[in-house]
């Protein structure tokens, strides 16, 4: 409804709406980029840098190359992980050190092509000492976003992460987000960029 008040074409009844098991929320699935190496980056060294404050983090990485500031790609990621327990250690206490190599190793683990009942309980061991350590960034104040404290930290289990890629959403990104950013006049331009995409759909029915 709140489509056609604003002219729009909005899609009422969704094609999955009479699937009485499909949960929609859980068919978009994390992959490696955004569901284990951005996450780490977004959460945990976040974190770390609202434990010891952005100026001591930097002081620990100033032998490392600088990371940029956006744009960020999978080795940049992975570069990252690669040093910051070294830059951490003597900075951070012990059990934010415990926490941050437990995820680590979560997160390289959970990258392999296949699993064994091995590998699952080795997971759910690295799960297990995150929980047991994460506290220290709750008692401390520093898991909080940029809208405040993030009440949980969820890590999805749809099995092997090389099942799932971005490439299909990252393709629509670019054509119904980064075009109609492009199109519009960049001033509350939510609302433009939804009118932008309907004129090209309508403009495509039309040919």
């Amino acid at each position: 409804m709140v489509a056609k008040e604003r002219k729009l074409n909005g899609v009422e009844e969704p094609w999955w709406i009479d699937f009485p098991s499909l949960d929609i929320c859980k068919a978009v699935c994390p992959d490696v980029l955004h569901g284990l190496h951005k996450a780490f980056k977004d959460h945990c060294v976040a974190w770390h840098i609202n434990l010891v404050g952005k100026l001591e983090l930097d002081a620990c990485f100033q032998h490392l190359p600088k990371f940029p500031i956006s744009q960020w790609t999978g080795k940049e990621h992975r570069d990252l992980q690669h040093s910051i327990l070294p830059a951490l250690v003597g900075a951070v206490p012990s059990q934010a050190l415990r926490a941050t190599q437990a995820e680590l190793d979560f997160i390289y683990m959970a990258q392999y092509c296949s699993h064994t009942e091995e590998t699952l309980s080795q997971l759910m061991e690295y799960n297990k000492i995150w929980h047991l350590n994460k506290n220290i960034f709750i008692t401390t104040g520093a898991q909080r976003g940029k809208k405040g404290t993030i009440p949980h930290f969820h890590i999805p289990k749809f099995g092997a992460t090389t099942n799932f890629t971005t490439e299909t959403p990252e393709c629509y990104h670019i054509e119904y987000a980064k075009k109609a950013y492009r199109g519009v006049s960049k001033k509350d331009y939510t609302e433009q960029m939804v009118r932008w995409l309907d004129h090209q759909e309508k403009l495509h029915y039309f040919e």
